[in-house]
């Protein structure tokens, strides 16, 4: 039954046409038997590229505004997350990108001394913190966020990593009134050193220390 009603997918009008295409023949063999071969053979010559040609071009249409619509709706979902990214960056100024699984930089940096997209570089943890460096926020990668759906966050305690880091440097600024990211310690999820880039868009290399 799929060939006869398949195209009712693309709406009413399209759907009605394709039944009538594919009704022509059975309808023009009727005639034609029913002693109306004349009726019959111009129903099926003309019959068959009529309601095929209607078919197309409405399922066409059809196919347009509904590319349109999707279009649109993904425009609308970038519009809502650049006025999220927006209100976050306005909530909170100061933000550290802690990329925890690289060790030695030059090995992600390409010709051009751009950060190339690889397996390590694509899991990072963003920390959030307002004007007067108190940590407000994380957000993990979605390669770290597919890592905690495969081996749970239990396992493998992102969230307590990253609010450790996030505090770390609150309470550092708090103690030293600098952003001091060098003694960002080390965790279950780094090596020994591991990359950050503060609020100037630098790379540094910290570690080294115990997780508090």
């Amino acid at each position: 039954m799929e060939q006869f009603f398949g195209f009712f997918k693309f709406g009413l009008i399209p759907g009605l046409y394709h039944l009538l295409f594919m009704l022509t023949l059975p309808i023009a063999l009727l005639l034609i038997l029913g002693n109306e071969p004349f009726i019959g053979t111009l129903f099926l010559i003309f019959g068959l590229p009529v309601f095929r040609g209607l078919r197309n071009r409405s399922s066409d249409k059809n196919i347009v505004r509904q590319e349109n619509k999707i279009q649109k709706q993904f425009e609308n979902q970038l519009d809502q997350e650049a006025r999220n990214i927006k209100e976050l960056n306005e909530e909170y100024p100061i933000q550290v990108l802690i990329y925890p699984y690289i060790t030695e930089l030059n090995e992600h940096i390409d010709a051009n001394g751009e950060l190339m997209d690889n397996e390590t570089t694509e899991r990072w943890v963003w920390l959030f913190f307002d004007k007067d460096v108190n940590f407000g926020s994380w957000k993990f990668s979605p390669k770290i966020n597919s890592m905690m759906e495969a081996v749970g966050a239990i396992l493998i305690p992102f969230h307590d990593i990253a609010m450790m880091w996030g505090n770390h440097i609150s309470e550092q600024y708090k103690n030293t009134g600098e952003l001091n990211l060098h003694t960002l310690p080390s965790s279950q999820i780094t090596e020994k050193h591991f990359y950050v880039v503060g609020p100037d868009s630098t790379f540094q290399k910290v570690g080294g220390y115990e997780e508090e």
